[in-house]
């Protein structure tokens, strides 16, 4: 009898702290795990594959976690004059289709964000604008990935030359009116994650600056 009521002692306090672990875990913030050892796992030219030993400094826990160590992105909303968007279709090998979106590509050691918008919106479209800016820097898959993405706003684009692509590059431009844009992205035809985010940061800069707006796509002067 004594022993029975012992087991369900112990298993109510089991119970109770294994419940108040929980709570103390999903209230508290997570910790920032610890590497103890880096090794290169695979270099593939635009980025290279690393595993990484990490620790949980409060409990101790430990594993390998592989990460892509990858160079900085830049991508460009290029406005025209008539209040169009620059668009680019091209194959993408790894989702082997064609993939519509909007100019960019990887940055150049020492090249600024600004600098790299500026020369891929030039390469794969042949467009050149004034006033460029940062409209916003998200970190791609920070699961994975430790590179940054800056999306640069571009105006008054105008077509200044022929495209200057890469060897294993094939790139169509097209242009759309913006207002089009978002029926574009209700219909599917635009599904590049990253390229979504940085038109949806376009409809809030739209929404919070409509007089800037009109002034980045007016005729230069």
């Amino acid at each position: 009898m004594e022993k029975t009521f012992l087991k369900k002692i112990i298993a109510q306090l089991t119970y109770i702290e294994r419940r108040t672990s929980q709570r103390i875990m999903h209230d508290s913030t997570p910790a920032i795990w610890q590497t103890t050892r880096r090794q290169l796992t695979a270099d593939c030219r635009i980025f290279q594959v690393y595993t990484e030993h990490c620790t949980q400094p409060i409990d101790g826990r430990e594993g390998d976690f592989f990460f892509l160590e990858c160079p900085d992105w830049v991508q460009v909303l290029a406005l025209t004059p008539q209040q169009e968007i620059l668009l680019v279709r091209q194959f993408r090998f790894g989702t082997k289709r064609l993939s519509l979106e909007i100019p960019g590509g990887i940055l150049d050691p020492d090249e600024t964000p600004i600098e790299a918008a500026i020369r891929e919106l030039r390469e794969e479209t042949g467009y050149a604008g004034s006033d460029p800016q940062i409209l916003m820097t998200i970190y791609p898959n920070p699961a994975i990935m430790n590179n940054r993405l800056f999306t640069v706003l571009i105006s008054r684009c105008h077509p200044v030359g022929e495209q200057k692509l890469d060897p294993n590059e094939e790139i169509a431009c097209s242009k759309i009116p913006v207002q089009q844009i978002w029926q574009r992205i209700r219909n599917g035809d635009i599904d590049h994650g990253v390229a979504l985010d940085a038109l949806l940061f376009l409809k809030l800069y739209i929404e919070d600056h409509p007089e800037t707006f009109e002034i980045h796509t007016a005729e230069p002067k």
